[in-house]
């Protein structure tokens, strides 16, 4: 039984902060769409995703789903992408401003771009939690890193003892990202099961190094 990320993990600033997701029939919708109008110029194998304040590039075998939101907290959108092959990899990518960065930041007591993957990682790791009570956290490193000319910090994890539905016990590893700038926050992450992280981690920055974003 192949462990389905889509279901075990989300990305919890869409936890918190959103609860605004298209459905099955939008994405397959914005697949379609994107492939004859979208063809990336730099990689034969990817598409290119234009939205209002994001451009990056994503495999043509990957769905990609858009969502927004904005209340009194403030703005927030992004893009899943999540891989339909055997490694089902998942990666995240969120954009809030302001306002809705200001309101994350003291509702949840952080204080700079490390402080939000920690809390992203954990507040992963406790979602599993209620389904995987065995699973254990493993921090493999922090870092810092740059997305479209930004500084941001990184941490990656490793999650052992996630169980799916037939209650096999699978290892999932993940990074999370995140970026501080004048009109806001970009945040980023990606899950694999563990034996596919290396394949998963040079996809995720190839779409790394052709985001753009729009400030």
């Amino acid at each position: 039984m192949k462990l389905d990320l889509r279901r075990l993990l989300r990305l919890p600033l869409i936890i918190y902060l959103a609860s605004v997701l298209c459905s099955c029939l939008v994405c397959y919708a914005l697949v379609y769409s994107l492939v004859g109008a979208h063809q990336s110029g730099n990689h034969p194998d990817y598409l290119r995703l234009e939205t209002e304040h994001l451009e990056m590039e994503f495999p043509r075998k990957w769905l990609a789903l858009q969502w927004g939101k904005s209340n009194e907290s403030g703005s927030f959108c992004g893009v899943e992408l999540v891989e339909l092959a055997a490694t089902n990899a998942r990666a995240s990518f969120s954009m809030l401003d302001d306002s809705a960065t200001q309101y994350f930041l003291t509702r949840y007591g952080l204080l700079n771009a490390l402080s939000v993957v920690n809390f992203a990682a954990q507040r992963t790791f406790e979602g599993i939690l209620t389904r995987s009570p065995n699973a254990t956290f493993h921090s493999l490193r922090n870092g810092t890193t740059t997305v479209s000319g930004l500084g941001a910090s990184y941490t990656v994890i490793t999650i052992r003892g996630v169980l799916d539905e037939d209650g096999v016990s699978h290892n999932v590893t993940g990074t999370f990202i995140a970026a501080s700038y004048q009109q806001g926050m970009a945040c980023f992450s990606l899950y694999s099961l563990e034996e596919a992280w290396e394949e998963s981690s040079l996809t995720l920055q190839t779409i790394l190094d052709s985001t753009t974003i729009r400030r």
